[in-house]
């Protein structure tokens, strides 16, 4: 059998045979890689809220560098398939712990923009994948290299501290102490001394206090049940988890979709890319604004909306292609800002005793609703527009969802149950104490 290459040497689809009446493993395959997280991320979860956020990230490079780099040499259909499941099961704990870790270490005026800074560089390193790919037209190459460069990460392990917060979370006061010590000393800055004073958690801990953050001997006894059993708690989760996988799967659907805009698919994906770069800068501004972190995602995921459901009608050829691109772009952009929006209010809106078992699932429910993309996609097959009416439509109950939740922007992360119940259920919501000094070298707490 004879395939183009055009553009492509060498292929899975042709190393494999996924043609014919094997077509459908293609399609297959991408849904492993998705659906290995699902099962993974609430053990990765579960372990990070009680092993550590750092020790659980260098966890999950191990195993994507092991499960990558075996991939690249197998010439088996199953095996393949195989190592595409077990690196989806870290792929996604990587990216999200950083980002648990990053809202956990700054405060409340440039969490947002920290945290987004974070989701940026995964748009660099999607409009830098393209450019590698157009000069390693082989497939087998492009997957080593891809999977090779992560073995940097190994040395966060001495260059990056765990998180204050979950050590305090888990009764770890004196580490949580060295480690704010080591961070104020490299920033040129004082810690008061009043900061890890008993009686300071005993003010917070005591019967008229409706900020509990009890400090506990032996860990957390939170646990993924714990979510379910708070009804404000509940209902926020619900509500997250349906935002989450609504506009994940247009977000998939649009990036699985871009080999279909016509033209040169390098340049496509490049142009893809350079987008996100685009949608998450200008998010890291949204989010610190008046708008807030529920009305930016509300008002970008209406914007995608109307994009992607416009493209499916402009004809794909002739003059009336670049319109057609233009407004694909502008659901892309819209779709991505929304989408990196969205993770940083997932990590706002739980504890952090319950942090990373919270973000993961939702990153769990949201790639069991990806997974179903590709196979979305084929719905062109019965009338071209469906795929994007079908996207389109899932993701507008999610706008007007998330306007239910409450705004984060500015507020004290939520340090246990307690306090995630009281979020948004009270007027008086959790807030957070600055003190402000004259001298330039003591740190402004922006939360105690």
């Amino acid at each position: 059998m004879e395939f183009d290459t055009t553009q492509y040497s060498s292929t899975v689809i042709q190393e494999f045979g996924f043609v014919c009446d094997w077509h459908y493993l293609g399609p297959l395959s991408t849904s492993l890689f998705l659906l290995g997280p699902f099962l993974g991320n609430l053990i990765i979860g579960h372990m990070a809220d009680r092993i550590g956020r750092l020790l659980t990230f260098i966890i999950n490079i191990a195993i994507f560098v092991v499960f990558g780099l075996l991939q690249a040499v197998v010439r088996n259909a199953v095996m393949f398939m195989i190592c595409n499941f077990m690196i989806g099961i870290p792929y996604f704990g990587i990216y999200n712990q950083a980002l648990v870790l990053l809202a956990e270490i700054v405060g409340p005026s440039k969490r947002g923009t920290v945290t987004m800074a974070c989701v940026l560089f995964y748009a660099f390193g999607y409009s830098v994948l393209p450019a590698i790919a157009y000069y390693v037209r082989d497939w087998s190459v492009l997957v080593l290299i891809i999977n090779l460069h992560p073995i940097i990460f190994f040395s966060y392990w001495w260059i990056l501290a765990e998180s204050p917060r979950w050590l305090l979370s888990v009764g770890k006061v004196k580490k949580a102490k060295e480690v704010m010590q080591r961070m104020a000393k490299v920033n040129k800055v004082l810690l008061p001394d009043y900061i890890f004073e008993s009686e300071m958690f005993e003010t917070l801990n005591s019967k008229d206090s409706d900020l509990k953050m009890p400090i506990p001997e032996n860990g957390t006894t939170d646990t993924f049940i714990t979510i379910f059993r708070y009804s404000n708690t509940r209902k926020k989760t619900l509500i997250i988890y349906y935002c989450s996988a609504s506009i994940t799967l247009l977000y998939y659907g649009l990036t699985f979709n871009v080999g279909n805009l016509g033209g040169n698919d390098y340049t496509n994906a490049l142009i893809a890319g350079a987008v996100e770069i685009l949608a998450y800068s200008s998010s890291m501004y949204f989010v610190e604004t008046q708008l807030g972190r529920k009305i930016t995602i509300s008002v970008l995921t209406v914007i995608a909306i109307i994009a992607t459901i416009s493209s499916a009608f402009i004809p794909q050829c002739g003059d009336t292609l670049w319109v057609m691109v233009a407004v694909y772009m502008i659901g892309k952009y819209a779709t991505s800002a929304a989408y990196g929006v969205t993770q940083l209010y997932t990590g706002e809106i739980f504890p952090t005793t319950l942090r990373a078992i919270g973000v993961m699932s939702a990153v769990s429910l949201s790639i069991l609703a990806s997974a179903l993309a590709p196979y979305l996609l084929t719905l062109r097959k019965i009338w071209n527009p469906l795929p994007q009416l079908v996207f389109g439509g899932l993701s507008i109950i999610s706008a007007c969802l998330v306007l239910i939740l409450p705004e984060t922007r500015g507020r004290r992360l939520p340090a246990n149950i307690q306090e995630a119940e009281i979020f948004g259920k009270k007027q008086q919501e959790p807030g957070y104490e600055i003190i402000n000094v004259q001298d330039k070298n003591c740190v402004e707490l922006s939360e105690v």
